[in-house]
């Protein structure tokens, strides 16, 4: 299984974590095919005719097989990577459909948690909202485990990288920053400041 994911690794990048949808949240779907089978077997035990209710039986104890194969196996391949370079999001949407998408830390603005109701208290999960550069939207890894935890991890590989390479000032920042310190020094002069009059 690891090396599956390790084919959305560029050469050299290190994997950190791979996380899934905790598993307390499969509670909900586990129940339903519980409730599928019993329908089933009461189905069967109460149907009239034996011999068409043993072919409606089976039919509906397959198809109950299929879906709950096909909701471990998005659960299992739903998932988000961290690695030092990115966070990649793979959506897996049944058997034959994923979209990937992905965010470099450079790009993060800002990255923060989120743990509502009692059920996500007690077990410790919830929702990471990171906020991406130049209103480009946002990614929201939801009912991961810890989440304080790899909102720290996010966030030291975003600081790191920030310290790598600090942020170069454009000529058109810088030119707004020059003619913003002329109109305060002017209106400074205007009102009669000393201190910028000596300057």
């Amino acid at each position: 299984m690891l090396s599956y994911f390790r084919q959305e690794l560029n050469e050299g990048e290190e994997l950190i974590a791979i996380l899934r949808k905790h598993r307390i949240t499969l509670s909900w779907f586990f129940l339903k095919i519980i409730i599928v089978f019993a329908l089933a077997m009461v189905f069967f035990k109460f149907a009239p005719n034996e011999k068409w209710a043993a072919q409606v039986f089976l039919v509906w104890i397959f198809l109950a097989f299929i879906y709950s194969f096909r909701g471990i196996f998005v659960w299992l391949l739903d998932c988000y990577i961290i690695t030092n370079e990115r966070i990649i999001d793979v959506d897996q949407r049944g058997f034959f459909q994923r979209i990937v998408t992905e965010v470099a830390y450079g790009k993060i603005q800002n990255a923060f948690y989120e743990i509502k109701g009692p059920l996500a208290t007690f077990f410790n999960y919830g929702n990471i909202k990171i906020q991406i550069t130049q209103n480009k939207g946002m990614l929201l890894m939801k009912q991961i485990p810890d989440p304080k935890k790899i909102q720290n991890i996010i966030v030291s590989f975003q600081e790191k990288l920030q310290t790598e390479n600090p942020k170069e000032v454009s000529a058109s920042e810088l030119v707004k920053y020059i003619s913003e310190v002329k109109n305060n020094d002017s209106h400074s002069r205007e009102n009669g400041n000393p201190l910028s009059q000596k300057m």
